[in-house]
């Protein structure tokens, strides 16, 4: 679970969420390891340096991206990852715009593009969406790199490859932030 906090605050209902979280995925005999970074302002050089280094592990299989202001049921990250899809995510509600939710839906002809699953939630496809609450497996990281040899920074200037997954880009007359340039 990675989670990049702009500010060394914790959000009361984001700790109470992971609390519950780690405590689930250890009663169920998941290993999990916990990473955070702190007074993260440039989010997309955190997000890629995490997802880096979790990509050139070998025990590590799944990334689980949380942001730090969102509260989550412990069994919605046991469900995503679960999932055999290389990339599946949560959304929510928009801040400020509380009739919206972060990201597009697929649709067509107006009905969202998907399935029901066996426990009657619906596995929707997405054109975009956040990466607030969202589980990426390795292996598609590793293939992601492999497949955009072009899009290795050594930004730092230590020697290192930083494979970039996030960065705001240009799309039509749109700048697109991070999450969505990334789907």
């Amino acid at each position: 679970i990675f989670t990049s906090f702009y500010a060394q605050l914790g959000f009361a209902p984001y700790v109470s969420s992971l609390a519950y979280t780690l405590g689930l995925l250890s009663d169920l005999g998941i290993k999990w390891e916990y990473w955070c970074r702190h007074s993260a302002f440039h989010t997309d050089r955190t997000m890629n340096d995490a997802l880096t280094r979790a990509m050139t592990r070998e025990d590590i299989t799944d990334v689980m991206v949380i942001d730090s202001d969102e509260s989550w049921q412990p069994d919605a990250v046991v469900r995503l990852l679960l999932r055999p899809e290389p990339i599946v995510g949560g959304t929510y509600r928009m801040k400020n715009r509380w009739e919206s939710y972060v990201g597009q839906i697929k649709a067509e002809n107006g009905v969202p593009v998907g399935k029901m699953l066996p426990d009657g939630t619906p596995l929707i496809e997405a054109k975009r969406v956040s990466v607030g609450f969202m589980r990426v497996k390795t292996s598609a990281l590793r293939q992601y790199s492999e497949a955009y040899p072009d899009m290795r920074s050594d930004e730092e200037g230590e020697g290192t490859d930083t494979t970039v997954f996030f960065e705001r880009k240009r799309v039509g007359k749109t700048v697109w932030c991070q999450d969505m340039a990334f789907c």
